[in-house]
């Protein structure tokens, strides 16, 4: 069974109360613990929530026709098992494209896996590097790109001179993403030699803009724990950073 990813809008809000008859509490800390361990603690919880929701298990005896349920409650979620499941703000793909079509008028550029293509060498190609907002809020981001040899040592692989060129900037501050919204960035690329390259993608969150949603915006940010409390538990929000799972792939053969 293949289980798919999951994406939740706000994955550290507060713990509900497991008192139906008192919404107003919240499960709190009765230690000092760090934010990002709270940060954690909440993830693993929606998270698992979210699991429950899809997953079901049954159990049968054989000769008597006993049945019944299995109790999966009592799964704890581990940050693995938080990062196999959860799909992050920002979703990062990539494509190649041959920029002059072969003489059948296809494109030079094949794909042979979700992120994997091949290329003909000395051919002038554009890499288009698609970032999509998920959450509900706008990101101001700053895109880079990290092209190396695949397979080899990290001070080796960025030698690509003779190698690997490409037209362009590898860092460009990208328009700000509106939610839903998808931007692309292009880069020119050739690869000079055959060999296997791989394109890494990082994205960083240059500034916190704000949505200018009044008194009531503002309010719906304040953690609840923090006014039963006295204190942000999550502690201060900090520029975030998204990292592409799967590199670009080029295969370059002539």
């Amino acid at each position: 069974m293949i289980l798919p990813k999951v994406y939740l809008q706000d994955p550290h809000a507060a713990v509900p109360s497991l008192n139906p008859a008192n919404q107003r509490q919240f499960v709190v800390s009765t230690s000092r613990i760090s934010p990002e361990t709270e940060r954690a603690s909440r993830e693993a919880f929606w998270y698992r929530e979210e699991l429950l929701k899809i997953v079901r298990g049954t159990w049968t005896e054989d000769g008597n026709g006993r049945h019944g349920e299995l109790e999966l409650r009592g799964i704890r979620f581990t940050p693995r098992m938080v990062e196999a499941i959860k799909l992050e703000d920002l979703a990062i793909t990539t494509t190649i494209i041959a920029d002059y079509p072969t003489a059948d008028g296809e494109n030079a550029a094949r794909q042979i896996g979700r992120a994997k293509f091949n290329v003909p060498i000395d051919d002038f190609l554009t890499m288009k590097t698609s970032v999509r907002n998920r959450s509900s809020r706008p990101i101001s981001p700053i895109l880079r790109l990290q092209p190396h040899v695949a397979g080899l040592p990290h001070n080796i692989a960025l030698d690509l001179d003779k190698r690997f060129s490409w037209t362009g900037v590898l860092q460009r501050k990208l328009p700000v993403i509106q939610p839903g919204e998808i931007v692309e960035s292009e880069l020119g690329i050739v690869a000079l030699c055959g060999g296997t390259y791989e394109i890494g993608a990082t994205v960083d969150e240059a500034e916190f803009i704000k949505t200018g949603g009044g008194d009531e915006d503002q309010k719906a940010n304040v953690d609840t724990q923090t006014l039963l409390q006295g204190g942000n538990v999550l502690g201060e929000p900090k520029l975030r950073t998204w990292y592409m799972r799967e590199p670009c792939t080029i295969v370059a053969r002539k």
